[in-house]
């Protein structure tokens, strides 16, 4: 009696693609033992082993998985069968008259490349690739200090605790500290009256130059105008 898994989607290291073949044959040798052979898509063996079931149909400790090293890759894959003890995996039990094997995926994926980057509401960053992984990185400190006047303004858009202040550091939503609301702006602390009457004085700065050069062209005109041979 033997039962195939064919086109078995495996991945390595580095994120490529396999596909292997897997043949169970029961054992004459040994009652609830399976022979297991693994090949390639070129139909050569790459592995072979045994899995072994008890009395309760689950498998048995020491021969429930099946580790392989795929040619050209840096890291084994191993095919696991269930846990030891337990009916939630490959059982020896059939429900019919014949004996089905399937295959489940939990985990493994092709490689991927970096699609979007977002700040969750925890001030961490978020990074999601094209294969439909997500990995989170580093996040973002929030300080706070035991009262707002020990803070002083910095050029008028920016706080500083005060000297001999020194400011705790921690996560965004713990202890009191407000989330982060990635992609919006908040409202300015800038003083909007100072930073329009910085655009008038620049607009006016602008102005006085465009007369400058307005005059010093003229001037060197009229000078061009006065050498001899010129009228």
């Amino acid at each position: 009696l033997s039962a195939e898994v064919r086109g078995l989607q495996v991945f390595d290291a580095s994120g490529g693609e396999r596909l292997l073949d897997v043949t169970f044959t029961r054992s004459v040798a040994r009652a609830g033992a399976w022979q297991v052979r693994v090949a390639d898509a070129t139909g050569s063996e790459v592995a072979s082993g045994e899995i072994r079931f008890g009395g309760s149909g689950a498998p048995e400790p020491g021969f429930s998985t099946l580790a392989l090293r795929l040619p050209g890759a840096s890291a084994d894959v191993l095919l696991d069968f269930g846990t030891p003890g337990s009916l939630e995996g490959a059982t020896s039990f059939s429900s019919g008259p014949t004996s089905t094997v399937q295959a489940r995926q939990e985990d493994g994926y092709p490689a991927g490349v970096l699609a979007a980057a977002r700040i969750d509401d925890r001030g961490q960053v978020v990074l999601q690739y094209a294969n439909g992984q997500e990995r989170r990185g580093m996040q973002l400190a929030i300080a706070t200090v035991a009262d707002e006047r020990q803070l002083e303004s910095q050029d008028g858009v920016l706080f500083r605790a005060a000297r001999g202040v020194t400011p705790v550091f921690g996560r965004a939503g713990e202890s009191g500290r407000g989330t982060v609301v990635a992609g919006s702006l908040e409202l300015a602390n800038v003083d909007l009256s100072r930073e329009f009457a910085e655009i008038v004085i620049l607009q006016r700065g602008f102005q006085a130059s465009s007369q400058i050069l307005n005059v010093c062209s003229q001037a060197v005109e009229d000078l061009y105008s006065r050498l001899p041979g010129r009228s």
